[in-house]
């Protein structure tokens, strides 16, 4: 009857053993299969950095150019401005050279009337005009 119990015993013991070693087996697959899992998130992980890293520098590079441009169009506006200062300018002397050139003929067709000597006083004229222009 011992012989019997012990031939039992040891024939659960092999059942469990087997059974221990079946559930380790399993177990270490587990884990093996949780480690490559989280090595595949790893890498989708480094991918999608690499990725918002390149986005960040395509942003950044967006946000320098937007900036070139509204500092292009900051110069373009002060440009623009003082050469609409030097057109104004040009325009004042202008009408102020015609008024002096008008006021010039004013003088010479009076004088003219007066004294009868046009020739003269006209070249006068023209050379008051011309140096009015030059110091304009």
């Amino acid at each position: 009857r011992e012989t019997e119990l012990k031939a039992e015993a040891l024939a659960a013991a092999a059942a469990l053993q087997s059974k221990l070693e079946a559930a380790r087996q399993v177990e270490e697959e587990k884990i093996a299969s949780a480690v490559a899992r989280e090595e595949a998130a790893d890498q989708k992980l480094a991918v999608a950095t690499s990725a918002e890293e390149r986005i960040l520098s395509v942003m950044a590079k967006a946000d320098e150019r937007v900036a070139e441009a509204e500092n292009k169009a900051v110069i373009a506006e002060r440009r623009a401005s003082a050469a609409e200062g030097r057109i104004a300018v040009t325009e004042a002397r202008a009408k102020k050279a015609e008024s002096l050139h008008a006021a010039e003929k004013t003088k010479v067709s009076t004088f003219e009337k007066k004294s009868g000597k046009s020739e003269s006083i006209t070249m006068e004229a023209v050379t008051r005009a011309e140096e009015a222009e030059k110091n304009e």
